[in-house]
Parts: C-alpha cells; structure tokens; sequence
C-alpha cells in the first residue's frame, strides 16, 4: 500500500483539520474582498458544511443554503407582520421557531433554518431587509468556500469512505472468526463485547458515508438497490449477524461425539480468516477480489463432515441441546458461505472480478 493510500486509510482526522481550515480561511478572505458584512456567519457556514466526504459535504450545502434562506425568509416574515419590541418578539421568536422547527423535523438537513431565524428575530438591526440579504451572502460564501474545500483538497468520495470502514470490518471478522474457534476448541467463556463493539462502530461509519454518496441520492437510498454503497453495507452486515450465532454456540466446545468437527472447522476458520482480509485488502486498494475456489473447498469438507455425523446417526445419543447445536453449528457455517459469496458477487458488481491469485 502506497503512502497516499495509507493517508488516505489512516489520516482522517488530518484530512479533515486541513480542509475545515481551508475553508474557514477561504470564508474570511472571500467577505474582505467581497466587502460583505457578517464575517462571522460566512466562518461558521464553511465549518459546517465540511464532512468528511465529498458526497456529504455537498449535501451540508445544499441544505445549509436552503434552510438558512428558508429561515430568513420566515424571519423577515415574522418581523414585518407580526413586529418586534416588547411581546411581539417573543411572539415572532415562536412563530417563526416553530414553523422552522416543523420543517426541520420532516427535513433535518434543513436545520441550519433556525439559526438564521432566531438570531434575525433576536437582532433584526436597523435595516431589516438589507441586513437579511447580507447574512444570506455571507452563507452563501460560507458554504461555496465550505465546499471548494472539501471537493478540491484531499477529496474522499463517499463511497471510497464506506469501503474503507467496510476493510476494517472485514479484518475484525476474521478476528473475531478465529477468538470464535478458539472457544470452541477450549471451552469456557471469552470476551468478545469489545470486538463485537469495534465492528459495530466500523459498520455505522460505513452505513453513514454510504448514505452520503451520490450513488445512494440517486437510488432514494435503499439497501436493495444491487451495486449500490448501501446495498454493499447490508451484505457485510448479514455476516456479522452469522458470526454472531457461531459466537453464541462457542461457549460449551464441541459434544465429544462431534471431535471430527475439530479440524475441518478450524481449517475452514483460517480459510475465512484469510479471505476476508484478502477482501479487506481489495476493498481499500479498490482491487479485483479474491478467488473463492479454496474457501469452497474448506467449506465443503466441513459440512460434508457434518451430513456424514448426521447419516451415520452419530448424534442420535446425545442430549438435545447438543443435537440442536451441531445443527445449528451446520447451518451457521451454510449462511456464512452464502452471505460470503453474495457478498463477492456484490463486489464483482461493483466492477472488481474474480482474481485467481
């Protein structure tokens, strides 16, 4: 991995800093020339539309500018019918408030609506209308250079974001696949919270830079959508819910009866282990995936391992529970092979193909 790709995989939080101090300088210099007033609002406008990918920052934007005019106009609205001075602003501050917090609420990016009309309200000046125009423009460059910013300098697309997030999630799976197979060789119980918690957080960054991609605009933002960043985020989601069942059955090892399970379960756990960091790998490197052929191979073996206990009626002596969670064990192992593999025909959708290194 080249430097740029580590930067971008690792470097965030610098990322970040530089673009929000691009465009808060950006914001300043453009009201000096420009001779706008109200240099503050033009500051915080461009801090406030910076996100960490393109797709969100212009998102930011767009509803910065709508819900910051639509509040100034209901401000201006409030002012010139019902006053201010006395009990009329209080009666305006809600009026106005509330309307804005309406829209708001069926439309959250527009939010940034009640903090122009509650300060309009609160300090209207002496020229109303004229000071509601010059606050506009100083949003208006707030969120151009906001914007510029975020788009020119060091740019992450969306997408790219999702897939990052999506890598380390992959990684933590295989992780978690191994501290999984361990339990079950020894026994007993192991602490997995904190690295269940770990992926958990990797799978909401993902699933909030997906939403923010201009893939997902276009699709209305649906998980069903086949090719969309969404869509890709629920595949690796579904695999985690099967982990998660592997994890529940570990505590107890394995039934005596079952010990042939033992070591084709471990080779299709280092299989799995290795292919999901391969995947990883091709996530962040946007590369072709890896070939599943040896995965397939494991896989088979260990449930052909598991028909064969079945037809030799092996676990016919054993106590239910235990019957029930070989039976489980084989059903796990078949959701994990099927998310795996929608997963990989998700991501040859996505125009990576089958590599066979």
């Amino acid at each position: 991995m080249d430097c740029r790709h580590a930067f971008y995989r690792h470097g965030g939080p610098s990322r970040f800093s530089i673009q929000a101090a691009v465009a808060a300088l950006t914001a300043y210099g453009l009201t000096l020339l420009t001779g706008v007033e109200n240099v503050s609002w033009a500051v915080f406008a461009a801090l406030f539309v910076v996100h960490v990918s393109v797709g969100g920052t212009l998102e930011a934007a767009v509803g910065r500018l709508v819900g910051g005019f639509i509040g100034l106009l209901l401000g201006l609205t409030c002012l010139f019918t019902i006053g201010s001075g006395e009990w009329r602003t209080p009666l305006s501050l809600i009026v106005a408030v509330g309307t804005m917090s309406f829209i708001a609420g069926c439309r959250p990016g527009l939010s940034y609506g009640l903090v122009t009309t509650a300060i309009l309200i609160l300090a209207p000046g002496f020229e109303i209308v004229e000071g509601a125009l010059l606050k506009g423009a100083a949003i208006a460059i707030g969120t151009l250079a906001g914007s510029a910013a975020a788009t020119l300098i060091l740019p992450m697309p969306a997408r790219r974001g999702a897939a990052r997030h999506l890598a380390e999630a992959l990684r933590g799976y295989g992780e978690l696949l191994e501290a999984i197979q361990e339990t079950f060789v020894r026994g007993g119980w192991t602490d997995l919270i904190p690295l269940h918690n770990k992926i958990a957080d990797e799978l909401a960054q993902a699933r909030s830079m997906a939403g923010q991609s201009l893939t997902s605009w276009f699709s209305g933002n649906r998980d069903d959508k086949e090719g969309s960043p969404l869509s890709l985020v629920g595949k690796v989601e579904r695999i985690w819910y099967t982990l998660a069942i592997l994890d529940r059955l570990s505590g107890r090892g394995f039934p005596a009866q079952a010990d042939l399970l033992l070591e084709p379960s471990e080779e299709a756990t280092h299989a799995y282990r290795d292919y999901f960091r391969k995947l990883a790998d091709s996530l962040d490197d946007s590369g072709k995936r890896p070939s599943m052929n040896a995965l397939r191979q494991v896989r088979d073996r260990l449930l052909g391992e598991l028909d064969h206990l079945r037809r030799e009626n092996r676990t016919s002596d054993l106590p239910r529970k235990d019957m029930e969670r070989i039976f489980v064990l084989g059903f796990a192992w078949q959701q994990l092979s099927n998310s795996v593999e929608s997963l990989a025909g998700a991501m040859d959708s996505d125009g990576r193909s089958d590599g066979r290194a």
